[in-house]
């Protein structure tokens, strides 16, 4: 009888799951913003081990985009 397979998935770092740009910002940084940096580290993440983790490529860039209207969201607040 066959078996079959079990596929295991790499669950990302929390830090790549949920933006907060805190943990991206460095003292006297000059370089991209925060936002920036989380996105190019989370995108190198799913080039490595696959966008399964963050439950697929719809999901992935729906949370991108939420993230960045929230980054927006606090810019207009303060």
């Amino acid at each position: 009888m066959r078996q079959r397979r079990v596929v295991v998935r790499l669950q990302p770092p929390a830090e790549l799951t949920d933006y907060d740009p805190d943990e991206w910002t460095a003292p006297g940084d000059k370089g991209p913003s925060p936002f920036c940096r989380w996105l190019e580290a989370r995108r190198a993440w799913i080039d490595k081990h696959g966008v399964e983790g963050f439950g697929g490529w719809l999901a992935a860039l729906r949370a991108e985009h939420l993230a960045l209207m929230g980054t927006f969201e606090q810019r207009e607040a303060s």
